[in-house]
């Protein structure tokens, strides 16, 4: 969950690494919605997304749809992110060996939250609501 400056809806990141891949080995998805439990759910929706968009390259590398997404995914190791024409690629690049460990000062030493402590988090905002006011 992430801190944002905006406090009536919350921000959830679902993420892994896979260590036995060199390539693709990173994996993400974000959601965002006024009750917790349903933002968690958005972020793993995408990141079932993530996984299935990345291992099809991995397993399937001559699926049409696999060479489609390799071409949009595609990084090289010595790459400029600040050259990336999608943010999709920064999954890729992160997800590459060499680069694994930057994301560290993101993902590691983060307070735990256990999903049975979830719901005292609620703050049982409306979005529509929200807009109205705004």
């Amino acid at each position: 969950m992430h801190n944002q400056d905006q406090q009536d809806f919350y921000v959830i990141t679902s993420m892994s690494f896979d260590s036995d891949l060199t390539q693709y080995s990173f994996n993400t998805g974000g959601g965002i919605d006024s009750d917790i439990e349903k933002a968690i759910l958005h972020s793993l929706e995408e990141y079932v997304q993530s996984i299935n968009n990345t291992r099809k390259i991995v397993y399937a590398p001559n699926w049409i749809t696999s060479q489609f997404s390799n071409y949009v995914l595609s990084v090289e190791p010595d790459d400029d992110p600040k050259k990336f024409k999608t943010f999709y690629q920064a999954v890729s690049y992160y997800g590459l060996e060499e680069h694994k460990e930057k994301l560290n000062w993101y993902i590691k030493g983060n307070e735990v939250v256990k999903l049975s402590e979830l719901a005292k988090l609620k703050n049982e905002k409306d979005i529509e609501e929200f807009l109205k006011k705004k």
